[in-house]
């Protein structure tokens, strides 16, 4: 057999762009952890306003070229909380952030100012962007509630804000799942996905969990 297309280039002994700091175990079992939330959470919304069916990469975040469980970024997003200084964070976080984003087709019609972009794909862009700031992201100064984001809204980019309130008060009537019930990566409950998207995220992390068994993480 020849190496899982993921190990080529740690054992080709660099990965471009990326400086060779390895997470430890534990940080990457709470990165695909805090990931899963996060890919539910955007599903859960993504299904409530039957939008994104134009994204070609789902479920979101954990599919194709830059995804969050491609060992390039698992490899960099894993230390985030390791080191708060911004050197550590340029050398060893920013690389990962700049391909997931550079190749994922979301980002790419959200983040810059995209003349190709649909009104679904702005959507989709702001929902992700909404349920990160949902989530407990010390960079974005923590968690926040529907109430709390809106001053954040109102100081984004002028190309995003528009699509922020578009979706905003669809997302707030749909209510937050509950992605903390999700614990674990052996038990994964259904937080209120359709049957074959949550098949196919549970399907993904077991995958992944196969990849990263391979080059020793044990997760």
């Amino acid at each position: 057999m020849g190496l899982h297309p993921e190990l080529q280039g740690l054992h080709a002994g660099k990965i471009e762009g990326l400086p060779m700091i390895l997470p430890t175990e534990e940080e990457i079992s709470q990165w695909v952890l805090t990931t899963l939330r996060h890919c539910c959470q955007v599903e859960f919304y993504l299904h409530a306003l039957d939008i994104g069916h134009q994204d070609p990469q789902r479920p979101h975040d954990i599919v194709g070229l830059g995804n969050k469980y491609s060992w390039e970024v698992i490899k960099g997003l894993s230390l985030t909380s390791r080191n708060t200084d911004p050197e550590f964070f340029e050398q060893c976080v920013l690389p990962a952030i700049t391909y997931h984003r550079t190749f994922q087709f979301h980002h790419q019609k959200w983040n810059p100012p995209a003349p190709d972009a649909t009104r679904e794909d702005m959507m989709v862009g702001a929902i992700d962007a909404m349920c990160s700031m949902l989530e407990d992201r010390a960079y974005q100064g923590g968690k926040h509630n529907f109430e709390e984001i809106i001053d954040i809204v109102k100081i984004n980019a002028p190309h995003k804000v528009k699509w922020f309130w578009m979706v905003y008060s669809q997302m707030k009537s749909n209510g937050i799942p509950d992605v903390e019930r999700i614990q674990s990566l052996d038990r994964i409950p259904n937080i209120g996905l359709p049957e074959k998207r949550y098949g196919e995220i549970v399907e993904r992390v077991q995958e992944t969990r196969v990849m990263l068994d391979q080059m020793g993480y044990h997760i």
